[in-house]
C-alpha cells in the first residue's frame, strides 16, 4: 500500500504546481478521472470534484467528501537552480523520512493526493466526491469560489493539518493587509553604501508555528534601523503570505562601522530566539547617495506594529487567538510594499488590528482583502466521534496513544467549504505528521502517512 501511494506522489510531484500555476496538475487530474472512468466537474475557477462510484453493496450508503488541495508553497533555497515553472521535485527518502532537495517537498498537500488516488482505486467504500481546490497556500479564496452545485453531500474530511493524532475540528479566520507608498526621495549625508544580506533565521508556517521562540526577520531589521544612523534605498524580505520571513537583503548609507552593530543585531537573535544558524554579510558598494525621505516615520510605524502572538486563546489551552505576520517587506524604486496578515478566531481581534494599521500607517495606502471566515465544529457530534473511534483503534493496533481533538491557529479550508454548503453541514480535518511545511526543511512522516491511510480506509469500509 505504502508503495503504492509513494508511487502516486512521484508520479505528481513530476509536475509543476505553483500557486495560480496549476494547469498543469489540473489536467493531472483530468486525465487520472478518465483512466478510470470516473466523472468529473470543474467550477470557473479551477476546482475540480472527481465522482467515484460506490463499491459493491454500498449503494445505499450517505457518500463522503474527501478533500485537498493540488498547489504548493514553491520555496527554495539561494543556491538552488531548481525552476518550479518547469521541474518536478526531487523527493529524497532517508528510512521513514522522505524531504526535497533544497526545494519544498509539497507533501503539503501532494501526500494526500497520493492517498486520494488509492483510496478511490483500491479500497472499499461508499460513494466519494474528491473535491480538489486550487491555490489554498494564496488566501484560500477559490475555496470560498466553490460552485457548491458540484457537490451534493454534507459530510467532508479535509486532509491538510500537520499532525498525527490530532483531530482538528476548528481554524482560525483572517485578514490580507496591503500596504504601499510612493516615496520622495533626498541625498542621503552619509558617503559609504553597504549591502547588508540578514540570513538562516528559523522559519515556519505563520499560524503553525506563530507561537514558537522565532522571530521576524523584518521587525529585527527594523529595529536595527532604529537603534543605528542610517539611511535605506532598497530591501527584499519575505517569501510566501503564510511564511514566517527569515531573511532579508538591504542597502544602507551610513558612516560608522556597521560589522559590530550587526554583530550584536545577530547574537541577540541567536541568544533570544531558536535561530542558531543566523548569520550575515555586508560590502561596502558604489552607489549614489539617493535614499528614502522619511525613514523614521516609516520605522516608526512598523515598531509601532503589533506582530507574532497577539493573544492566547483564554478557552482552549495553548492556542493562539490573534497574531500578526509581517511577512513581505519591499522597498525598490523608491516604492514600498507591504504585507500583512493578522489571523484570529475573533472579528474583535481583527478589527482592532486593522484599526491599528489604519492608525501607525495613516500616511500609507492601505487595502483590506481576501477575508477569511473561522470555522468551529462541535466535537461531541456523530461525525467527529465516529473519527475519533476509527482512528484511535488504529492508533491502538500501532502502540500509539489516543488522538486529540484540536483547534487550529492555521486556517483550513474547511471554514469556507462548510459556509458554501448548507447548514448541516459538517468538517473534520486529519493529517500525517509534516514539519517544516512551506519551508525547504519540509519533511514528512511515511509511517504517519500508513496510519492515516488506514484510518480513512476504515472509515470509509464501515
Amino acid at each position: 500500500m505504502l508503495t503504492k501511494i509513494l508511487k502516486n506522489f512521484e508520479k505528481l510531484s513530476s509536475v509543476p504546481r505553483c500557486s495560480f500555476h496549476e494547469d498543469k496538475i489540473l489536467d493531472f487530474f483530468k486525465n487520472w478521472a478518465k483512466e478510470n472512468w470516473f466523472d468529473y466537474k470543474i467550477d470557473k475557477v479551477w476546482n475540480i470534484v472527481i465522482y467515484v462510484p460506490w463499491t459493491k453493496w454500498r449503494e445505499n450508503e450517505e457518500p463522503v467528501i474527501l478533500q485537498w488541495h493540488m498547489d504548493m508553497v514553491c520555496v527554495k533555497d539561494k543556491d538552488s537552480n531548481h525552476n518550479f515553472e518547469i521541474d518536478g521535485i526531487k523527493i529524497i527518502k532517508n528510512w521513514n523520512i522522505i524531504t526535497a532537495d533544497k526545494t519544498t517537498l509539497w507533501a503539503d498537500n501532494g501526500i494526500g493526493l497520493a492517498m486520494a488516488m488509492y483510496l478511490a482505486t483500491n479500497s472499499n467504500h461508499p460513494s466519494l466526491e474528491l473535491l480538489i481546490t486550487k491555490s489554498e497556500e494564496v488566501w484560500l479564496i477559490w475555496a470560498l469560489n466553490l460552485d457548491s452545485s458540484m457537490l451534493k453531500w454534507k459530510k467532508l474530511i479535509n486532509i491538510d493539518t500537520e499532525d498525527l493524532q490530532e483531530i482538528c475540528v476548528s481554524s482560525a479566520g483572517w485578514v490580507r493587509i496591503d500596504i504601499s507608498k510612493n516615496f520622495k526621495t533626498k541625498k542621503s549625508n552619509y558617503k559609504k553604501a553597504y549591502k547588508i544580506v540578514l540570513w538562516w533565521m528559523k522559519w515556519g508556517h505563520s499560524g503553525v508555528e506563530i507561537d514558537k521562540n522565532r522571530w521576524n526577520a523584518i521587525y529585527s531589521f527594523f529595529e536595527f534601523l532604529d537603534q543605528n544612523n542610517v539611511d535605506l534605498t532598497y530591501l527584499q524580505a519575505g517569501v510566501a503570505d503564510n511564511a514566517i520571513p527569515k531573511e532579508l537583503e538591504a542597502i544602507v548609507f551610513s558612516n560608522e562601522k556597521l560589522d559590530d552593530k550587526l554583530d550584536l543585531l545577530v547574537k541577540n537573535i541567536k541568544q533570544n530566539y531558536d535561530a542558531p544558524e543566523t548569520f550575515y554579510k555586508i560590502e561596502e558598494i558604489n552607489l549614489n547617495q539617493e535614499v528614502i525621505e522619511n525613514l523614521e516615520k516609516l520605522v516608526k510605524a512598523v515598531l509601532n506594529t503589533k506582530v507574532w502572538v497577539i493573544k492566547m486563546s483564554d478557552k482552549i489551552e495553548n492556542l493562539v487567538r490573534t497574531s500578526n505576520n509581517l511577512w513581505i517587506l519591499n522597498i525598490e524604486n523608491w516604492k514600498l510594499e507591504m504585507v500583512c496578515m493578522p489571523r484570529s478566531s475573533s472579528k474583535e481581534d481583527l478589527e482592532e488590528i486593522k484599526d491599528e494599521i489604519k492608525t501607525n500607517f495613516s500616511w500609507f495606502n492601505i487595502n483590506f482583502s481576501s477575508e477569511y471566515p473561522w470555522w468551529e465544529e462541535n466535537p461531541n457530534s456523530d461525525f467527529i466521534q465516529d473519527i475519533k473511534k476509527t482512528y484511535d483503534q488504529v492508533l491502538q493496533e500501532n502502540n500509539l496513544d489516543k488522538s486529540q481533538i484540536v483547534a487550529y491557529h492555521a486556517g483550513l479550508e474547511c471554514g469556507a467549504l462548510v459556509k458554501k454548503l448548507w447548514e448541516p453541514a459538517c468538517a473534520v480535518s486529519v493529517w500525517p505528521t509534516i514539519k517544516g511545511a512551506h519551508t525547504t526543511e519540509e519533511s514528512c512522516n511515511l509511517i504517519s502517512v500508513e496510519i492515516v491511510w488506514k484510518v480513512l480506509e476504515e472509515y470509509l469500509k464501515n
